[in-house]
């Protein structure tokens, strides 16, 4: 009997994945079946993409093309508006920042970055999490969050290699010295005191230094979820938020900080000379940074209007153009018949995200979707009893609902199901879109509390051998602590950058505010007010 239920279990689990695909989409269609109009027939492809991504009966990726098939077939939009989704300028804009971030990681630049980083801050255990944060955070805004946490792990793991080692030597001074007192006493006398004495050594050395781990662990991983938020290009929500924006507008002593001193410099010290390649890499990275930044920045005159007054340049141009040149210049010029270029093929189809892009994708054209179907605005509505509250309940009650929701489902698709219905209900509160619409972005990245919350929480939790609860309780405090900052920055750096008791121009607000972003907003959203929403995600993350 036991052995026919096990069986029949194995049999429900290895057919768990089609059910779901087929079962889900047969029982909700009662939706539309019952409600007869777009919104419902929005509404059932939603939950039904919502309850992939949540069990991924198929991969994410794949579940983001669900709306290429559901949305013609079901008369809501046509193949060609959704298809447009899956290539607009903010996906170019990602393309061309990743294959820069794979060059960085191609010429092992990162590693170098962060060794030398390491070596400034100070090697005690405090300055040496400081380092380890501020290295994976700095990482993190330019290469993804996995990617960031997959490279200081292994440097963690040598540090704390060489605290163990260090210990472990003190251990065995302690016992000789105890062994062979300086007065010449017997041996036997202090016998039991010896074996005391290394009891009580091997009880707590493992102990402490299991701690240690968890803690500069979980600052890794915390640090490189923060770090996302300080570019458009570094975590995914940034990009959804631009993109729909755009349419609408203990103490050590001196001898063990010189012993991790030493194996940080023995790490840094076994790297090559900086090569060419690198140099390259970098210089390119940096001009693509300039290149963002100057386009328009309004204070100055910059490069985009004075090349093109009549044709309005997006940040995805010089993106690209600076990946062509990565598959150009020679990475050994010395070489240059037989030198590889600084970024192959090869390496950029193997190390690139793609699947982020039909998920980034299927995100844009399921808020396309909502906004034509008037879901978005249904969907707003029934919040807008919000509108009794104060501004600042409406933000925390919001970044705590997107908090709760990221830590179960990816940040991405977070941003993706939320940001349409907030950028709705900012129309309907009469209230500036960034001022609902920011912290949710941001929030989207506060997923401290679960290993499947995020790769970095899912990577340090499988190699620190972690319970469940060692990642929930710091996870949950510092969910509390990013809020309220978030609360604070919003009402003050936030407002002075972005004047949120003014209502923007485009909103139309003397016509009707209820008229979609996309009929009202200009081409695109004028680069200083992007380069602000960097700032405050930046100054945010910082101040985290």
């Amino acid at each position: 009997m036991k052995r026919s239920i096990l069986n029949l279990y194995h049999n429900v689990a290895a057919l768990w994945n089609p059910i779901i695909f087929f079962l889900a989409p047969l029982v909700l269609l009662l939706i539309p079946l019952l409600v007869h109009t777009k919104e419902a027939k929005c509404a059932y492809m939603m939950i039904v993409m919502a309850l992939f991504w949540m069990t991924e009966p198929v991969p994410l990726a794949v579940t983001s093309l669900v709306p290429i098939v559901f949305s013609p077939l079901m008369g809501v939009a046509s193949t060609k508006i959704v298809c447009e989704a899956y290539a607009n300028k903010t996906l170019m804009m990602f393309v061309g920042g990743l294959m820069v971030a794979t060059a960085v990681e191609h010429c092992n630049l990162h590693q170098r970055i962060a060794l030398r980083v390491l070596l400034w801050v100070g090697t005690s255990l405090r300055w040496l999490m400081l380092g380890f944060m501020l290295t994976t955070m700095f990482l993190s805004m330019w290469i993804s969050n996995t990617a960031a946490t997959a490279m200081m792990v292994p440097i963690v793991e040598a540090v704390l290699e060489e605290i163990s080692d260090e210990q472990e030597t003190r251990k065995e001074n302690i016992s000789l010295k105890k062994i062979n007192p300086p007065d010449g006493s017997n041996m036997e006398l202090n016998n039991g005191m010896v074996q005391e004495t290394n009891s009580s050594i091997n009880n707590q050395q493992p102990t402490h230094h299991s701690t240690v781990r968890k803690v500069l662990l979980l600052s890794v991983a915390f640090s490189a979820n923060c770090g996302g938020t300080g570019t458009l290009t570094g975590t995914g929500p940034n990009l959804v938020l631009k993109a729909l924006y755009d349419t609408c507008k203990s103490k050590e002593n001196g001898k063990k900080r010189e012993a991790v001193r030493e194996v940080i410099l023995r790490k840094y010290n076994s790297l090559d000379q900086i090569s060419f390649h690198e140099t390259a890499v970098l210089i390119l990275f940096i001009l693509l940074i300039l290149l963002w930044l100057m386009r328009d920045p309004e204070f100055l005159p910059g490069w985009g209007p004075a090349l093109s007054s009549d044709v309005h340049i997006d940040d995805a141009t010089p993106a690209i153009f600076i990946a062509l040149l990565l598959f150009i210049i020679p990475a050994k010029p010395s070489q240059l018949r037989s030198s590889p270029p600084l970024l192959d093929w090869k390496t950029a189809q193997n190390k690139l995200p793609w699947g982020v892009l039909f998920i980034l994708g299927g995100g844009f054209s399921l808020a396309k979707v909502s906004e034509i179907s008037g879901l978005s605005r249904w969907m707003s509505n029934q919040l807008s009893y919000l509108d009794s509250m104060p501004p600042v309940a409406i933000v925390i009650v919001l970044c705590i609902l997107t908090a709760t929701l990221t830590e179960v489902v990816s940040n991405v698709v977070s941003a993706t199901i939320l940001l349409p219905v907030i950028k709705q209900l900012s129309l309907a509160l009469k209230v500036h879109p960034l001022y609902l619409m920011l912290p949710v972005t941001i929030s989207c990245s506060f997923a401290f509390m679960l290993p499947v919350a995020t790769a970095p929480n899912t990577m340090v939790f499988e190699i620190a051998r972690m319970k469940t609860l060692d990642m929930v309780k710091p996870g949950f405090f510092l969910n509390i602590l990013c809020i309220c900052i978030q609360t604070m920055m919003i009402h003050t750096l936030g407002d002075a950058l972005f004047h949120f008791n003014t209502i923007p121009y485009w909103m139309n607000v003397n016509t009707t505010l209820t008229t979609t972003f996309s009929s009202v907003l200009p081409e695109a959203v004028d680069n200083l007010t992007i380069h602000r929403i960097t700032a405050i995600s930046f100054l945010n993350m910082t101040s985290t």
